[in-house]
């Protein structure tokens, strides 16, 4: 199993919710989310995004993240539409798409060096956009 081989991040695993005597070893372990790539390759299942289990999963604070997947399979370049289907799906707020973006610095696969120095960029930019805003 991944999570007791120290798996750093998990794609596709949302469903761990579903064994609640595994949720104590999710903690050190991000989740990925690819709200885009769920709903078409799952498409003749009707998925319906507003049931997936990110949203319990970041409650029960678990990280959580929001990858593409294979965008260029898809058709687009980033991940501004899985954000844009996660946010209206979930309605989450700017806190909940903030704590995300730390969870994918945070359990990105660079060294400390490079996730301090992104951690460092992502903040000012934060705050350059929420005063632009005001």
């Amino acid at each position: 199993m991944a999570l007791k081989a120290g798996a750093v991040r998990i794609g596709h695993g949302l469903n761990i919710v579903h064994h609640s005597e595994i949720i104590p070893l999710c903690t050190k372990t991000c989740f990925e989310l690819c709200p885009v790539s769920n709903v078409i390759t799952a498409s003749s299942a009707r998925l319906d995004l507003r049931l997936s289990t990110a949203p319990i999963l970041l409650g029960l604070g678990i990280p959580v993240s929001i990858s593409p997947d294979d965008p260029g399979k898809f058709g687009y370049e980033d991940t501004t539409v899985d954000y844009f289907c996660a946010g209206v799906s979930f309605n989450w707020t700017l806190k909940h798409f903030k704590l995300i973006a730390i969870h994918s610095i945070n359990y990105s696969i660079c060294s400390e060096g490079n996730k301090i120095r992104m951690m460092k960029t992502f903040n000012e930019r934060w705050n350059k956009w929420l005063e632009q805003l005001q």
